[in-house]
């Protein structure tokens, strides 16, 4: 079984590329590309990107538990 470092570690990297992956799709927003796509492909985007970030979110906070840190899962 790995230790909370190990895992701490690895759910660092993935929120890095979860983050690197979010912020390439906010950047796509903005293009002409972006802009010729059908409304439905647009809606489905930010919907992809809403849940990245919260995907984000939730590694945040396992990060933020296993670091011995209060979460905002504690609070409820």
């Amino acid at each position: 079984m790995k230790n909370n470092e190990q895992v701490i570690k690895e759910l660092k990297v993935e929120k890095d590329q979860v983050m690197q992956q979010f912020n390439q799709l906010l950047k796509f927003f903005g293009t002409d590309d972006f802009k010729k796509l059908s409304g439905t492909q647009q809606h489905y985007l930010r919907i992809q990107m809403s849940i990245m970030r919260t995907y984000s979110d939730v590694l945040d906070a396992r990060i933020t538990d296993l670091s011995g840190g209060d979460s905002k899962e504690d609070e409820k």
